[in-house]
């Protein structure tokens, strides 16, 4: 009947709709992903100054106390380190 036919168009459309707002919501996600990626690799490159590719434990407190404005003990940087390496 045309009323099935019309439901089945409906469904179609809305399946159709919910496909392209699940592709958008991936796009979306994945350049979030990239900009994340950009973010980490930039704030990285600010620590790691003599660009060996780690962050020595020098370097993490130079670039916290530049960012911080405040001197830091060695023993909290040591700690900050342990804690996210």
């Amino acid at each position: 009947s045309s009323d099935d036919d019309a439901v089945d168009d409906e469904v179609e459309r809305l399946r159709s709709m919910a496909a392209k707002y699940r592709a958008e919501a991936s796009a979306l996600e994945a350049e979030k992903a990239q900009q994340m990626a950009e973010a980490t690799e930039r704030a990285f490159s600010k620590f790691d100054t003599n660009q060996d590719g780690e962050i020595s434990l020098e370097e993490l407190q130079v670039g916290l106390e530049k960012i911080l404005k405040t001197e830091l003990k060695e023993e909290r940087v040591a700690q900050l380190m342990k804690e996210f390496d």
